[in-house]
């Protein structure tokens, strides 16, 4: 069975989604939203499905299971009350929302409404962070002491809000939370941390610097960078330092991440050459997170992958980290 899936925003995370989702054998694209008429005409057409200027719209005149929402985040709280207000399904891109203040109204309206709601953590579902995390569990890095996790880029050209603290956030909301989310989800609670960093000219922290230390003692160093220049390719990457493995992973885009990259995850284990693990099968993460999704609700559980409860969680950390850049202060959580 196929459920049908409307996508809000027609930009570069929306057609990254429509890609990964062509690939999904449990979902069927159905309907665009935009308001903007002309790229709603030429999107439909290149398509082919309709395409609405607003969710309720949509909802209304079209067979629709799911909204996957991919606009900008300064407008997501109002795109998912919206959605569920329609009795919708929603997946929805990262950041959810800026504040719990609005977090806690989507998830009221999630609870009141009955419906599946899933934050789109792409990390959860990217090959090498899958493989990552497949090594932790297993317990193959005994004892880890040391996580570095960096996130390096030029500032987006496709769109202005992001240069704008109030609409994107900043670098922390934008980029840092990918690896919060990853490394939170992957080492549990949180002690204290501490976060040093460079507002742009528009007041946003987009370089920044977060020293995390975690309940189980793990310490762990997240970097964000959006305001690299001089054709700085997109960088992603970690490093993790057990008593037993260590491990080093390495991700070299071009200005964007969907241009050709070089990756590699090396391993080094004691009593063992390095390893490469040439073997990650290269899914796409975007197709792998929907498909989730749409699993959860044909099947009818919980999105345990990605609850809502680790989503809040995240959100916490990233404005524990934005009240120490403020305060200049150790924030304990």
């Amino acid at each position: 069975m196929k459920l049908k899936i409307a996508v809000a925003g027609v930009g570069y995370i929306a057609r990254a989604h429509i890609a990964g989702l062509a690939k999904c054998d449990n979902l069927e694209l159905a309907a665009l939203v935009t308001r903007n008429p002309e790229v709603a005409k030429a999107e439909s057409e290149r398509l082919k499905v309709p395409c609405y200027p607003s969710i309720r719209e949509a909802c209304a005149a079209a067979e629709i299971d799911i909204v996957d929402i991919c606009t900008p985040t300064y407008v997501h709280e109002q795109n998912i009350l919206e959605a569920v207000s329609c009795q919708k399904h929603v997946i929805c891109e990262k950041p959810i929302t800026l504040t719990l203040e609005s977090f806690g109204r989507i998830r009221q309206a999630v609870e009141d409404a009955g419906v599946k709601f899933m934050v789109a953590q792409v990390l959860r579902f990217w090959p090498e962070y899958m493989r990552i995390r497949e090594l932790y569990d297993k317990g193959l890095f005994g004892n880890v002491k040391i996580c570095h996790a960096k996130r390096l880029c030029e500032l987006p050209q496709w769109q202005t809000w992001f240069r704008e603290s109030d609409k994107s956030g900043g670098a922390i909301y934008d980029l840092m939370l990918h690896d919060l989310d990853f490394v939170q989800n992957m080492f549990g609670d949180i002690e204290s941390v501490f976060a040093t960093g460079a507002k742009n000219a528009a007041g946003s922290w987009n370089h920044a610097l977060a020293n995390i230390r975690f309940k189980s003692g793990v310490g762990c160093v997240v970097e964000a960078c959006e305001e690299a220049f001089g054709h700085f390719p997109f960088t992603m990457g970690m490093r993790i330092f057990g008593d037993e493995m260590i491990l080093n992973f390495q991700l070299t885009a071009g200005h964007n991440i969907d241009e050709p990259a070089t990756s590699a995850v090396y391993t080094y284990a004691r009593g063992s050459d390095p390893k490469l693990h040439d073997d990650i099968p290269q899914t796409d993460p975007f197709g792998n997170e929907l498909a989730y999704f749409a699993d959860c609700i044909l099947r009818d559980v919980p999105t345990d992958r990605c609850s809502i409860d680790s989503s809040e969680k995240t959100l916490k950390l990233v404005l524990a980290i934005k009240e120490s850049l403020e305060t200049g202060k150790l924030v304990a959580l």
